[in-house]
This record gives C-alpha cells, structure tokens and sequence, in this order.
C-alpha cells in the first residue's frame, strides 16, 4: 500500500520515537530482514546509518549476537574490498590494537594447539614476497617490532647464548683463515644472495658453541645464511658437517 510512498522528515522522525525502545516480535524481524534481502543500500542511505550508529556503544549481548549472526558466513570479493578501502588510513587506538591482541591470545586463536602445513606457509610466502618491499615505517614502529623480539620473545632464544664470548682463538686471523679456506664464499648449499656491504661474510659455529673453535667447527657463511642457521639447527648441523666432510680432509 505504502510502495513508492516517501515520507517527509517529519513523519519518518515520528515513526522513529514511536518505535524507540519497543521490542519487535522474532516475526516481525524476519519479516524485515527477508524483505530486506538482495536489496542494495544507496550509498546515501548507507552514510545515515553509519552517522546514526556513530559513537553508539553496543552491549556485550548485543556483540555477541551479531557475531553469532555473521559466523560462517562468506563474504564477497567486493565486500572484502570495500572493507579494506573503508580502514585505509584509519589509525587504532593502543586500547583497541590491545583489544584485538587479547581476543586472539591462546585458546582463542584459530591456530591454537594446530601448525600450518608446508604447503600453506609456501602459498603464504609466495603471496607475501615483495609486499614489504619500500614500506617505511615510523621510528616508534620499529621500535615497537623491536620489543616484541627482545629475549625470550624471540622464536631463536636459546637462553642468552648469544651474549656468551667467543674463545680466545677465534681472532680476526683465525676468521680470514677460515674465509680464504672456503674461497671466500658463502658454504651454504641454498645461498643464492651475493656477496655485498649489507650482507657480508662471517664464520658460523657448526655446532653454535662459541668456545668450539677448531677448524672442522667453524665455516664461512653469509650474513643471510647465518641467520637462518639459527632455525632447525640440528639440521643444519648435520649440512655443513656433511660439507666439511666433503671438501675436507679433518
């Protein structure tokens, strides 16, 4: 009866006090919802309720609901991107980012108690590789990055092995010896890097004992190699013993 009727503002405001605070039937909610479906929103309708809902603070209950409501539902790709778009430039509080990192923390987290497989941390690799590349960020990011690395946090920690001093003998000649002994090249089989300024050569400790200094312990690897020997290390223990071996006579 009412289709294609507009209403003034004065009557739609109306309508609106009449209806504050009163309690619609399970019914009558189904009724708007399914009416409401597959309809598209003007984006002048899409800014009123965007204003009208600004600064409203909803009740748990109600969170909780409209959580429950959205659960195992797939959004569009346009969605997706209009949401992406919508928090572009949009900065969070440290009450908010802190928020967000305690729904996550534990049992909470959807990876909880699960590891990815090696064929999902490759596509997650690929999918990354050069996303970072020429991002700048804020000194107070860095520092942030920093902290969350420091110690213990540190997936390499292996109880402050790093702040152990090296053995008497392991002098600058000792480590050119080891460098001109290698071809001053990088030992690693997967090096693929060049040599440069940033990624120079060093001596990697087989066994990571800094006080081991003999030579079938010791082995030219670049920066980058390095620092990747600090993850899986008994396999990478038995790599470059293999390499030693190979190419030398101890």
């Amino acid at each position: 009866m009412n289709k294609g009727k507009k209403f003034s503002e004065e009557h739609k405001r109306k309508i609106s006090e009449a209806l504050t605070g009163k309690k619609l039937s399970l019914e009558t909610r189904q009724k708007i919802s399914k009416s409401m479906t597959g309809k598209k929103l003007s984006k002048e309708t899409l800014l009123k309720i965007s204003k009208a809902l600004k600064g409203r603070i909803f009740s748990e209950e109600h969170k909780r609901k409209m959580s429950k409501s959205m659960t195992g539902k797939k959004k569009s790709k346009e969605h997706i991107k209009n949401m992406i778009e919508a928090l572009k430039g949009r900065k969070l509080s440290d009450k908010h980012c802190q928020k967000m990192s305690e729904s996550f923390k534990g049992e909470k987290n959807p990876m909880f108690g699960r590891k990815h497989s090696d064929e999902a941390k490759r596509k997650m690799s690929k999918s990354m590789n050069g996303k970072n590349k020429g991002i700048k960020r804020s000194n107070e990011a860095c520092r942030r990055i920093s902290e969350a690395k420091k110690g213990e946090k540190n997936p390499s920690w292996r109880g402050g092995m790093s702040c152990e001093p090296y053995c008497f003998e392991f002098t600058k000649d000792l480590k050119d010896f080891i460098k001109e002994r290698d071809g001053y090249k990088c030992m690693s089989p997967l090096c693929n890097k060049p040599i440069t300024k940033k990624n120079p050569l060093s001596i990697h400790h087989i066994d990571y004992d800094k006080k081991n200094c003999i030579l079938e312990n010791l082995i030219t690897n670049c920066r980058s190699c390095n620092a990747v020997a600090n993850f899986n290390r008994s396999g990478w223990k038995e790599i470059y013993r293999m390499v030693i071996k190979q190419n030398y006579a101890y």
